[in-house]
């Protein structure tokens, strides 16, 4: 299964009223955004592959991991973020946000709540993420309104690893490229401004 291009999302600012009218459609879901390297990540039968966001396999000891996926068949696909890189308080983390491929089933169709069921079988991420010297693999909890008040609370605990919020139409398809990276309607990113503002994704 070779990689693909996922989605990005549009980033909006947190005083716009879009933002404002986001959180009180129940066809979306907020999660907090971390200051991590996107990551596709492929079940080979033979050894975990992560990709970054332009296509590059990740150099990483994957075996870090290896226990968090043992349970997950071949030919699985799951997006999410890598939190190593680019924090120093918190390495070998992985946060989930979505599932394209189970076993080899191509999930990419279904509306994403449907997609998310397939992260049950990961930890829930806790409010404060540690390092471990083994890997950690969680999914990422979503939010169904007031986000708002979530992207103030991001702001108050100043976390370097968490960076914003990302909003998501729940019944929304997984849109994908095989040429190239590319915007999606269907998701949104507020991030930090200010004196909280961080860098750009690599």
């Amino acid at each position: 299964m070779n990689f693909f291009y996922p989605p990005q999302p549009i980033r909006l600012w947190p005083n716009g009223s879009f933002f404002q009218q986001l959180s009180v459609d129940p066809n979306y879901l907020a999660e907090i955004k971390y200051n991590g390297w996107r990551l596709e990540i492929h079940i080979d039968p033979k050894a975990l592959i992560f990709y970054n966001r332009h296509g590059t396999i990740i150099n990483i000891d994957t075996t870090l991991f290896a226990d968090s996926f043992k349970n997950i068949p071949a030919k699985s696909v799951f997006d999410g973020e890598l939190i190593n890189f680019r924090t120093i308080d918190v390495k070998n983390v992985i946060v989930l946000w979505d599932c394209m491929f189970w076993g080899g089933k191509d999930l990419r169709p279904l509306p994403l709540y449907e997609r998310r069921t397939y992260l049950d079988c990961f930890k829930l991420a806790p409010k404060k993420l540690t390092s471990n010297k083994k890997g950690q693999v969680f999914w990422n909890k979503q939010w169904k309104s007031n986000f708002p008040a979530l992207y103030e609370k991001v702001i108050e605990r100043n976390a370097p690893f968490e960076e914003g919020l990302v909003i998501k139409d729940k019944t929304s398809k997984y849109e994908f490229s095989i040429k190239s990276k590319f915007e999606t309607a269907s998701w949104y990113k507020i991030r930090k401004i200010g004196n909280h503002a961080l860098v750009e994704d690599k």
